[in-house]
């Protein structure tokens, strides 16, 4: 299992072939009938591929290259705003008061983690290096193992593509809704068939505010850790240095 990860990388299967897998398990189940419909529109058919073989089709080939919309979509957003910008991060929690840590506001209590373990480490936020500079210098360090926030950065890619996973589901779910709805009308139907799609509007929020909580919490412990593993191995070195 060990050289199956290292072939294939530790982010690449969590970051996004899981969460391209766990995508289509949890949209072919919960909407497979409006996707027939579309299939059946599109005249994508089965043409006698065996149940097993599009088992197999499903999870490898769909399941990654949905992992890697979701990424890369994932990414644009980071990109574009300033919650998961990674070069900012530090600028924008550096006038946070690490006096008293917030009890009902869990993001605020997020940030006061990562300055509170920063400055128990003596980092601080003003003098602290670039990110770019901190991360080149662990991963091209030979001597320097970094699984640990490899796992932090695939976990949180992880949960970012499922926070958009839940989502697109959300915004689909409610596109259905409203077009239930309105035939409803029309043909004067009771709107009792549109419940179990509120029931799953309710799963998608939760399962969406969760997810994107956990995504908050990885990306602080991602940078926290680069910094962290980053002055320890500076001060090793240059306490070598003294002693030479």
């Amino acid at each position: 299992m060990d050289k199956a990860f290292e072939k294939l990388g530790l982010y690449d299967f969590f970051g996004i072939w899981i969460p391209g897998a766990l995508t289509v398990t949890y949209y072919l189940f919960t909407l497979r009938d409006y996707f027939y419909h579309i299939f059946s529109f599109l005249k994508i058919s089965q043409n006698g591929i065996p149940s097993y073989l599009l088992i197999i089709i499903l999870y490898t080939a769909v399941a990654y290259i949905v992992g890697v919309i979701l990424h890369e979509i994932g990414k644009i957003i980071a990109d574009i705003t300033t919650i998961f910008n990674f070069h900012t991060i530090n600028s924008r929690i550096k006038n946070l008061s690490v006096s008293k840590c917030p009890r009902t506001n869990v993001f605020k209590r997020i940030q006061y983690e990562y300055k509170n373990s920063l400055e128990k480490n003596d980092i601080k936020l003003e003098n602290i290096v670039d990110f770019d500079k901190a991360i080149s210098y662990l991963k091209y360090n030979g001597r320097i193992t970094t699984k640990r926030i490899d796992t932090y950065h695939a976990i949180y890619a992880l949960s970012r593509s499922l926070s958009l996973c839940f989502l697109g589901h959300l915004l689909l779910l409610l596109f259905i809704i409203i077009k239930t709805s309105i035939i409803a009308i029309i043909n004067t139907i009771e709107l009792w068939v549109l419940v179990p799609y509120a029931f799953l509007c309710i799963i998608d929020i939760t399962l969406l505010f969760l997810f994107f909580l956990r995504t908050y919490r990885y990306f602080h412990s991602w940078i926290k850790n680069i910094f962290i593993q980053y002055y320890k191995n500076i001060y090793q070195n240059q306490s070598n240095q003294l002693i030479w």
